[in-house]
């Protein structure tokens, strides 16, 4: 029996390049889900709110003619899950109570202004990625009209 050794050879070099061929792509689609898996399937991280924070809030008063606010303010905040309370403490006087919850990495809230200024707002927050403020934005009416205010405050220790 005779075999033709470039026939051996070529057949056998076909079969090691298919070989290759069909495991790099096996690797590829094995792979390839677990890179990912990172990205796609990660859930936000989850925010504590908890804690005193301490901070600045700048407003403007649409019924003064958009006269602008500045004042100190202090929250106090408790988180219980996706729920979370609180009060809140003004240089300028104003306190109240918030309550709200956690929405897909935001929080948002309900202010009850008591004290010398009764009034409601609504608004939103969320402690930045990126220097860790609570940073955030409200608008409601209180006595001395409409009111539409932000606020960054940092978490004391």
């Amino acid at each position: 029996m005779h075999i033709n050794t470039t026939q051996a050879v070529t057949a056998h070099g076909t079969a090691n390049k298919s070989f290759r061929s069909w495991s790099i792509a096996a690797s590829i689609c094995l792979c390839l889900p677990l890179l990912l898996l990172p990205a796609c399937g990660a859930a936000p991280a989850v925010q504590d709110l908890t804690g005193t924070w301490e901070g600045t809030l700048t407003g403007i008063r649409g019924d003064q003619g958009g006269a602008v606010i500045t004042d100190e303010v202090v929250f106090e905040l408790v988180q219980i899950d996706d729920a979370v309370t609180g009060t809140f403490a003004t240089q300028g006087g104003a306190t109240g109570d918030l309550t709200g919850s956690l929405q897909s990495g935001e929080y948002v809230f309900t202010i009850t202004q008591t004290g010398i200024c009764v009034g409601s707002f609504t608004g939103t927050a969320a402690i930045s990625a990126v220097n860790g403020l609570l940073e955030g934005s409200y608008d409601g009416v209180d006595c001395a009209g409409s009111l539409d205010a932000s606020f960054s405050a940092a978490r004391l220790p």
